[in-house]
């Protein structure tokens, strides 16, 4: 499997058995910055790919269809994984979004009401819950804080909600405060957005 990271206005990853060079339209809206073969042992196999996040020293990949988190090196290694199937600690119904906060560790949501808090090494530090939230959709990380979007049709201002290493959860609040104003408004509802078929995979932001 390989993992491709492309920017310019977007970011994205194709992965496919062979990859030719990026061609129209693609060649128009990215340019590639690197490619990553993933190992193949099956403790690396990913099933569903739901986001991406690459850091300084790591990529990591939520796998919907094995409720994991799984860590690469920045060569493709494995680097272990974190999850199985469930709702207790350190478990996850379908991960959806990992965004890493301002001290450096990451922040999981899944479909569930709660966010997970997780170390570089994978390691579980703490649950925290979202009150009247059937799940947390997106993450996206604005300064120090991180904002988590719920996508369902609700009454406006019950949309958002804010997570600080400080103070954990805040209060909903509405997505026209001047919090959410400071940033384009894709950028704080939604991020890796990724399509997958049975030997290809493209994401974009």
């Amino acid at each position: 499997m390989w993992f491709l990271l492309a920017t310019t206005f977007w970011a994205g990853c194709v992965g496919e058995s062979t990859l030719p060079p990026l061609s129209a339209p693609y060649d128009q809206a990215f340019t590639e910055e690197f490619r990553v073969e993933l190992d193949t042992i099956p403790e690396a196999t990913l099933g569903q790919v739901s986001d991406v996040l690459v850091l300084d020293d790591q990529i990591l990949v939520t796998d919907q269809m094995s409720d994991r988190v799984v860590a690469f090196s920045m060569d493709g290694a494995f680097g272990g994984a974190i999850g199985r199937h469930g709702e207790g600690p350190g478990e996850f119904r379908d991960p959806q979004s990992l965004v890493e906060a301002s001290d450096g560790t990451i922040l999981v949501a899944d479909v569930s009401p709660r966010l997970t808090r997780i170390g570089k090494s994978l390691e579980l530090l703490g649950v925290f819950t979202v009150p009247e939230w059937p799940w947390v959709g997106h993450l996206a990380r604005v300064g120090e804080d991180i904002i988590l979007f719920q996508p369902s049709n609700r009454s406006e201002g019950e949309n958002f909600h804010r997570w600080s290493i400080e103070g954990g959860l805040d209060g909903a609040f509405d997505r026209r405060s001047d919090l959410v104003l400071s940033v384009p408004y894709w950028n704080a509802t939604w991020t890796t957005h990724i399509a997958v078929s049975s030997n290809h995979v493209f994401c974009r932001r």
